[in-house]
């Protein structure tokens, strides 16, 4: 996998690259868009280019340990955050900051990933701000919202934003295609479905083979 896998998103991703190869990633970015659209595939692919030592500056291999680390996200490095029930709280955004507070173990690169960063709590907000503000350890933040404006306003300020836009249903026919599902049920399930789970879930259901 690279860059090229990540279908349907194609002004995102030339904008991700472009920042690679010229050596500028911001600091903090913030991916929106409908779910379903690629958002964390980017972040993870974004997470591997920055520390992939076997592929151009602008892309990973997808093949090395740390990508693979990555991908499975079991590497100390790349710290993923999800909600803590419907929300992130400010608890978790205390431990990470102190995890950051030491040197990275292996990446050049460290890299933190909010998912549904438009759930966090006001506190946990405000203080994702100030460790935006006041990093304790070179990283790079991904935030990743379906809603852009959903996100605080003085976090938004910070971050580079990326749109990601609705995947079209060739796009999905052919990403559940190449994850094995027969062309027949994947040609039907991605007009049906619009999103990878939902379409995975009629298909494994087998309402459209009756």
């Amino acid at each position: 996998m690279s860059f090229d896998a990540i279908l349907g998103q194609e002004k995102a991703v030339r904008l991700i690259q472009a920042d690679l190869k010229r050596g500028r990633v911001a600091h903090a970015y913030l991916f929106s868009g409908p779910r379903g659209a690629g958002k964390r595939t980017a972040a993870l692919a974004l997470a591997k280019a920055l520390n992939c030592s076997s592929a151009p500056r602008d892309d990973f291999c997808d093949r090395c340990d740390t990508c693979r680390r990555i991908e499975h996200k079991n590497h100390p490095d790349v710290v993923r955050i999800v909600p803590d029930g419907a929300s992130i709280k400010i608890d978790q955004i205390r431990r990470l900051q102190r995890e950051f507070a030491y040197s990275a173990a292996e990446a050049e690169h460290r890299v933190v990933i909010i998912e549904q960063a438009e759930t966090m709590t006001v506190e946990a907000a405000n203080s994702m701000l100030k460790f935006l503000e006041e990093p304790v350890t070179p990283m790079v933040a991904i935030l990743i919202a379906e809603q852009a404006d959903a996100v605080l306003t003085t976090i938004r300020s910070r971050c580079r934003r990326i749109r990601f836009v609705p995947l079209l249903p060739e796009h999905l026919e052919e990403m559940l295609t190449g994850e094995g599902l027969d062309p027949a049920m994947a040609r039907i399930v991605a007009h049906v479905a619009g999103v990878r789970e939902e379409a995975l879930r009629l298909a494994e259901e087998g309402e459209f083979a009756r």
